[in-house]
């Protein structure tokens, strides 16, 4: 049965009552957070595949994983058009300071609803509908896309596209667009720091323009960031 209580100085994200009281289901203090173990498939007598019961009759519990990644600044949301179906199934890895989604969707009309503790993400070659802070896509059935540059931005809708570096010493290009007084974060590859160049509203052939300069942090790995961005932000190395 259930025995964890919620201790002073837990945040209880999701609960059950019973004859028992109040006991917890998943719960976040700090950087820390809990799940109790729950599935939402039944076990059938023969056989050894799981089936997935429906969302229409039970709480879907991979919620509450996510529940708790949304308290620690991870947002992993699914946008439904029914209880029954079935959001996308998503992965984040790392690779040369960059951030890489892989994703399957075995309902493509369900939204994928992302944000990371420096801001939304921002997939190469995609559009995102900015929500609420959140980037949201429309993902195809299997997706496997390349992520340096995220976005703090409340609404719009920002593309991220890359375009041929076209220049000595330059190796890749990427461009941002529909920036609307953004926060804009980048994860250079290691070693190019030092060579990153941020152009507002660049134009080809990008020797004149509006250069920015970045400041430094670190989140998970060092990041050159910019403030107050409109309209479009080529970021080069």
């Amino acid at each position: 049965g259930l025995a964890e209580a919620i201790a002073d100085g837990t945040a209880a994200l999701a609960s059950a009552r019973g004859a028992g009281g109040v006991r917890a289901l998943a719960a976040s203090a700090g950087n820390v957070g809990w799940v109790r173990g729950a599935d939402s498939f039944h076990f059938p007598l023969r056989g050894h595949l799981l089936t997935r019961l429906s969302g229409a009759d039970i709480y879907p519990t991979p919620r509450l994983a996510r529940a708790v990644l949304d308290r620690l600044g991870w947002r992993v949301g699914h946008d439904l058009l029914s209880a029954d179906q079935t959001g996308p199934i998503a992965a984040w890895s790392r690779h040369a300071n960059a951030w890489y989604l892989a994703a399957y969707s075995p309902d493509t009309t369900v939204g994928l609803r992302l944000r990371l503790p420096g801001g939304a993400p921002m997939l190469v070659g995609y559009e995102a509908q900015l929500v609420a802070g959140d980037a949201r896509y429309q993902p195809p059935r299997a997706l496997h896309r390349e992520c340096r540059l995220l976005v703090e931005q409340t609404a719009g809708v920002v593309s991220c596209t890359e375009q041929h570096s076209g220049e000595i010493g330059i190796c890749r290009r990427l461009f941002l667009r529909g920036l609307d007084r953004a926060t804009v974060r980048f994860y250079p590859e290691p070693g190019s720091e030092a060579r990153v160049i941020f152009m507002q509203d660049a134009r080809y052939p990008y020797q004149v323009g509006n250069f920015l300069t970045p400041a430094r942090e670190d989140l998970a790995g060092p990041v050159l960031t910019v403030h107050d961005v409109s309209g479009s932000l080529m970021v080069a190395w």
